[in-house]
């Protein structure tokens, strides 16, 4: 049987993702080994309290040793978010300055593109073309210059659009990716916490149950004449 906090870490956010962790269970056995050590340490008197209504925190090496080993796994938990959080906060710093460059790019290309269309391609005859019309002509430079210079402009504008849109939306998954990296995090640490506490309950309750009060007031008996 595992204890909680004891489980591998995943190190991959996507292996995270794709198989969260499994529910802190808190089994029988362990419950009735956190009650005994409850009426154990009650029984002893190890810690004198003037009613049995609230044992203070840390108060028996058992409450110590459990948040000690709350401690100890929430701790480990943060290091494993941290390392995954910087992965993506990495790759996400990346993408940033790659869409900025991606950005430049398509500007380039665009103005590129406009000033093509705005061109006028020469329209003066070569000595072959004097059989040809002058339109003719223009028709034959139109297509010509469409193709060496307009077309190719188009291109690049095309193919820099979609780096950029394949930049943006790997981004905006490593975004989302960090966001529930966080929420899992949280969610996980959280269940940590209501495990040890539900432990230390169980500890003191039992506790409470099997102590003797320390100087206790008169009875109600004691007060009748």
């Amino acid at each position: 049987m595992k204890s909680a906090g004891t489980r591998r870490a995943a190190t991959d956010p996507i292996v995270l993702l794709r198989k969260p962790d499994r529910p802190v269970r808190y089994w029988t056995v362990v419950r009735w080994l956190d009650v005994w050590a409850g009426r154990r340490d009650g029984g002893r008197g190890m810690v004198k309290l003037p009613n049995a209504t609230k044992l203070p925190d840390d108060s028996t090496a058992w409450q110590r040793h459990n948040g000690h080993r709350l401690n100890e796994r929430l701790a480990a938990e943060k290091m494993t978010y941290q390392t995954l959080q910087l992965q993506l906060s990495t790759r996400h710093t990346e993408l940033a300055a790659a869409i900025e460059t991606a950005t430049d790019t398509l500007n380039l290309a665009r103005e590129q593109l406009r000033h093509a269309h705005e061109s006028i391609p020469d329209a003066a005859a070569h000595p072959t073309e004097s059989h040809m019309s002058e339109e003719q002509i223009r028709a034959r430079r139109a297509r010509e210059y469409s193709t060496t210079v307009t077309a190719p402009a188009r291109a690049r504008c095309d193919r820099a659009e979609e780096e950029l849109r394949t930049l943006t939306a790997e981004q905006n998954r490593v975004a989302a990716t960090l966001r529930t990296l966080t929420e899992i995090h949280e969610s996980r640490a959280d269940r940590l916490r209501e495990y040890h506490a539900r432990r230390n309950g169980a500890y003191e309750r039992a506790y409470l149950r099997h102590f003797e009060p320390v100087n206790p007031g008169p009875t109600v008996s004691a007060l009748r004449p």
